[in-house]
C-alpha cells in the first residue's frame, strides 16, 4: 500500500549537555536523604569523590543546593537540584531507580526492556506486561538517546585500541538499508542506521562514533581497525581516523576460499593449509606457510579451486599486517558475537516500519541494552568469567546489581540527543 506519510529521510539530531546527575542509591535511602538538605549535600560531596565521572566537569569548583521539587507523576520521589558555582547551571540530582522524564520506576520496566534486547515487539510487552505500546516505544527510544560511548566507557584510558567495524543489510520501509557497527573491548561503541552502502551515507554514521570517542578523550585515534573486503568501508575509516591500520579479515578471506570449494575433494587439505598460515608467529614462517598453500595448489588443483587459490594470494600483504600489530583483531569473531543478536533483533521486528530517526535511536538503545544486561548464567559457569555483563568486563566495576539501574547511572550528565527541528 502507498504510504500515507511523506517526510524527510534526513537524519536531524543534536547533541545537547544532559542536565541529570544520576547517583546509585536505595529507595529508601534516598527518601530519607531527600528530607535533610545537610545529609543530601554530605551524601553529593561522597558521590563527587567517589564517582567523579558521574558529575559535569564544573562541579569540582564548587555548588549549592538550589531548591527542592515534587512531581505530579511520582509525588513519593522528590528531587533536590544543585547550583554549579561557576557556570550558574542548575542540575537535577536523580536517584538510580527512577527513570527519565519519571516515567515509573526500574523495578516496574527492568523485566519488559530486558525481553526488548532480544526482540519482543512492543504489542507483546503490552500483553505481558500491561501499559501501551507507544509506552515502552517511547522508554527505549530514550535509550537511544543516551551517549553511547560516554555511557558505556567510564574513563578515556578504557577506550579500546584495536577496533571492529562491519555492516548490516536491512530494510526500511521496504528500501535497503544497513545498520553501521563499530565494536571493540567486546563491547558495541557504535550503532547507526545508513541509507546505503555508499561512502557518503557511511561516513556521517561512522563519524558518529568518532565524535563520542573525541567528546571523552580528545585526542582519541585507534591503531587498527578489523575490516572485511569491502572498499567503501575501507575508504570511510582512513577518512574518519587518517593514520588507522586496516586489518584484512582473515575469517573473510577464508570464507570466501570456503564458499567456492567446500565440496572438493581436497578441501580438508586446503582449509588446514590456510589456518597454518593465520597460525604463523614470523613474517618468515607466514611466508613459508603461504608458499607452500601456493604450491598445492598449482599441483593439485584446477578450475575454480585453482581461482580462489589465486584470488587469496592476492591479499597476502592485506592479511600480513596483522603480524605487526600486537593486540590486534585479526578475524572478526568478536564483532560476530555482537553482530548476530542483532541479526536476530532485526529479523523479530521484521527490520525497520517508521522513520530513519526512529530506527536510528532504536538501533543505538539496543546496543546500549546489549552492553549493560547480563550474561546468560550458563555462560558465565563455563567460562568461570566474573564479570556480570559487558560494561562490568570493560570497566571493572559496576554501580548498581540491577542492570538497568547501573545503565542510568552510567548515562549521568552525559550529552543526550534530540530532535532538531528546522
Amino acid at each position: 500500500m502507498p504510504q500515507s506519510r511523506h517526510c524527510s529521510q534526513d537524519l536531524k539530531l543534536s547533541a545537547k549537555p544532559s542536565r541529570r546527575i544520576v547517583l546509585p542509591v536505595e529507595r529508601d535511602a534516598y527518601i530519607a536523604l531527600v528530607q535533610d538538605a545537610a545529609r543530601f549535600r554530605a551524601w553529593v560531596d561522597g558521590q563527587t569523590q567517589q564517582h567523579p565521572e558521574l558529575f559535569p566537569g564544573e562541579m569540582q569548583e564548587g555548588y549549592s543546593l538550589h531548591d527542592r521539587r515534587a512531581s505530579r507523576k511520582q509525588p513519593d520521589i522528590p528531587v533536590r537540584r544543585i547550583r554549579l558555582n561557576r557556570t550558574g547551571a542548575v542540575y537535577r540530582v536523580m536517584p538510580s531507580f527512577v527513570l527519565p522524564y519519571r516515567t515509573g520506576t526500574t523495578d516496574m520496566v527492568e523485566k519488559a526492556l530486558f525481553l526488548r534486547r532480544f526482540g519482543v515487539p512492543f504489542w507483546g510487552l503490552t500483553y505481558v506486561f500491561g501499559r501501551s505500546d507507544m509506552y515502552w516505544y517511547r522508554i527505549v527510544e530514550h535509550l537511544g538517546r543516551f551517549d553511547l560511548v560516554g555511557t558505556t566507557v567510564k574513563s578515556g584510558a578504557k577506550l579500546p585500541d584495536h577496533l571492529l567495524a562491519d555492516e548490516k543489510l536491512t530494510h526500511l520501509l521496504a528500501e535497503e538499508c544497513c545498520v553501521t557497527m563499530t565494536v571493540g573491548g567486546d563491547v558495541v561503541l557504535g550503532a547507526a542506521v545508513a541509507l546505503s552502502i555508499q561512502p557518503d551515507a557511511l561516513e556521517p554514521a561512522y563519524n558518529e562514533f568518532a565524535r563520542e570517542a573525541r567528546r571523552l578523550k580528545v585526542d582519541y585515534a585507534p591503531k587498527t581497525l578489523n575490516l572485511d573486503g569491502w572498499q567503501h568501508t575501507w575508504a570511510v575509516w582512513l577518512r574518519v581516523f587518517p593514520a588507522l591500520v586496516i586489518i584484512r579479515c582473515f575469517l573473510h578471506a577464508f570464507i570466501r576460499v570456503r564458499g567456492r570449494c567446500l565440496r572438493h575433494p581436497l578441501y580438508p587439505q586446503m582449509r588446514q593449509l590456510i589456518w597454518n598460515i593465520y597460525r604463523a608467529k614470523s613474517q618468515s614462517n607466514y611466508y613459508y606457510h603461504f608458499d607452500k598453500l601456493l604450491r598445492f595448489a598449482e599441483q593439485h588443483l584446477q578450475g575454480e579451486a585453482l581461482s580462489q587459490i589465486a584470488r587469496f594470494k592476492y591479499k597476502r600483504a592485506q592479511l600480513l599486517q596483522g603480524l605487526f600489530h600486537p593486540g590486534c583483531h585479526r578475524v572478526s569473531t568478536m564483532l560476530e558475537r555482537h553482530m548476530q543478536p542483532l541479526a536476530r533483533c532485526l529479523y523479530m521486528g521484521r527490520e525497520f516500519h517508521g522513520h530513519r530517526v526512529s530506527a536510528h535511536l532504536l538501533m543505538r538503545s539496543w546496543a546500549l541494552l546489549h552492553n549493560f544486561q547480563p550474561y546468560c548464567p550458563r555462560a558465565r559457569l563455563r567460562s568461570g568469567s566474573p564479570f556480570t555483563s559487558p560494561f562490568h568486563k570493560l570497566n571493572g566495576f559496576v554501580y548498581r546489581p540491577c542492570w538497568l539501574e547501573n545503565l542510568l547511572v552510567a548515562s549521568s550528565a552525559q550529552v543526550q540527543y534530540y530532535h532538531q527541528f528546522r
